[in-house]
């Protein structure tokens, strides 16, 4: 991987411990910490370590409040720029996010429709 790696810091805790004053309750903690294990679980170290703990906390504040709002059986993508301003972290890409009961090949699905609109995916993370 060509990225600059970020400081050390980056783990499950720290993150964790950046998140932290986002949530209000002892439940919100709890579904924190299972979400955050489960979303890096198949996520290279290399991949994890390219954002520091701060905009880790930021980014999946903002997905769990993304997916806090789903419809049950109604799936939901986001599409948007990320900045400091509105989001607490920031991409020089767009980011996608979809949120959706299981279906098979969907990831795959989604790959092929940005290749055949001539779009790159620049990292994925599917938990």
């Amino acid at each position: 991987m060509n990225a600059k790696l970020a400081p050390a810091d980056t783990t499950i805790d720290a993150i964790l411990t950046e998140l932290q004053p986002h949530l209000s309750s002892a439940a919100q903690v709890q579904q924190a910490r299972t979400f955050v294990s489960q979303f890096f679980s198949r996520v290279a170290e290399d991949d994890v370590a390219v954002r520091d703990a701060k905009t880790w906390a930021a980014l999946l504040h903002g997905l769990m409040d993304f997916i806090r709002v789903r419809a049950a059986n109604t799936p939901s993508v986001r599409v948007f720029n990320p900045s400091l301003e509105n989001d607490g972290w920031e991409s020089n890409y767009t980011a996608v996010q979809i949120a959706t009961n299981d279906m098979p090949f969907l990831v795959d699905s989604v790959g092929i429709a940005a290749h055949e609109q001539g779009l790159a995916l620049h990292g994925l993370i599917h938990p």
